[in-house]
């Protein structure tokens, strides 16, 4: 008799090696219930995405999940909502600068608009104490505003996702 190797056994010898084993394996299972079945999680997708490192398979990568891994997509959206920010900021900075670069210069060129008063005020003193003020306020209310504005749009993008 020979074994799985090419070798020969003896006669009386029984037969050792995977048929062996796997004969007694078979034999020795009893039929029946196999055990419990296998636990199955049912989660809502975008869960089971925040729980695993990589996003499942069939479905697409969901913003959030790019901004909180830091992933390369998720730098995209960041800068690009900073970009936004600072374009805003640098319209309203801009927008100051031009408003009171221009005040000088009015009260250098006009000696009329120099040399008028209110009310025995100097108007010179009254346009650069008190009405600049307003312009001040009315930018700084437009920035609030438009800002909010887009970080409220990038949230909105973020939850579409």
């Amino acid at each position: 008799m020979t074994d799985d190797r090419g070798t020969s056994a003896p006669a009386g010898a029984a037969p050792t090696g995977p048929t062996a084993e796997g004969a007694a394996a078979e034999g020795a299972a009893a039929p029946g219930p196999a055990g419990p079945p296998p636990r199955v999680t049912v989660a809502h997708p975008r869960t089971l995405a925040a729980r695993s490192s990589h996003p499942l398979p069939g479905s697409r990568a969901l913003v959030a999940d790019d901004l909180g891994r830091q992933t390369p997509l998720g730098d995209v959206y960041l800068r690009s909502l900073i970009r936004t920010q600072l374009r805003l900021a640098a319209l309203v900075v801009g927008t100051l600068a031009v408003v009171l670069g221009l005040l000088p210069v009015l009260l250098a060129t006009e000696p009329g608009v120099r040399d008028t008063t209110v009310a025995g005020v100097p108007l010179p003193w009254l346009v650069i104490g008190v009405a600049v003020h307003p312009v001040i306020l009315a930018l700084a209310w437009v920035y609030q505003r438009q800002a909010r504005k887009n970080e409220a749009e990038f949230a909105d993008l973020v939850e579409r996702s």
